[in-house]
């Protein structure tokens, strides 16, 4: 492949990840008030009167809310990995790679063929930085990605024990 179009591919490789990064951000809103939605729920059932159910009953309820509360943990755990802690490699600013540029054309101007060395040299810096920017931003997003997976999954095995809690304080209402 020419050199012009394996860094147009690149480049797009690049950017590609740069957006992915910023939608996975946007994803993160429904699982922050997925969790909010979820300890306010439990603390609603936390309130409930069990006084005159049996300790069967109570100790089921109770450790579904305990189950509950270790899957938002373990979601808090995820999205917090999925939010912080991984830093993205970006592209230096078009002054620096102008500047970087203009050197690589003064450190060339005695060569005989100087503006295809500079050229050369030039086009070869441009394709390993994209290269080396986009494999780096990948790894990240596809970690990312894997902890709001987890993040998400976590969320709906404390949503299931929630409902389950919910069910118990029904039937108790019932039974009382």
């Amino acid at each position: 492949m020419e050199t012009g179009k394996r860094i147009e591919y690149y480049e797009k490789i690049y950017l590609f990840e740069v957006e992915r990064r910023e939608k996975l951000n946007a994803r993160l809103n429904v699982p922050m008030a997925a969790i909010v939605a979820l300890l306010g729920f439990i603390s609603y059932l936390l309130n409930v009167n069990f006084l005159n159910t049996s300790v069967c009953l109570k100790s089921i309820f109770f450790l579904l809310i305990a189950l509950s509360l270790i899957s938002i943990l373990l979601s808090c755990y995820h999205f917090k990995n999925c939010w912080s802690g991984l830093i993205d490699r970006f592209m230096p600013t078009t002054e620096e790679i102008e500047a970087y540029h203009v050197k690589l054309e003064e450190n060339y101007k005695e060569y005989d063929g100087k503006d295809n060395l500079a050229d050369q040299y030039f086009n070869q810096f441009l394709l390993e930085s994209y290269s080396e920017y986009a494999s780096y931003n990948s790894k990240n997003n596809d970690y990312r990605s894997t902890q709001l997976y987890k993040a998400v999954r976590s969320i709906t095995f404390a949503l299931s024990f929630s409902f389950l809690a919910a069910l118990c304080f029904k039937i108790s209402a019932i039974l009382t």
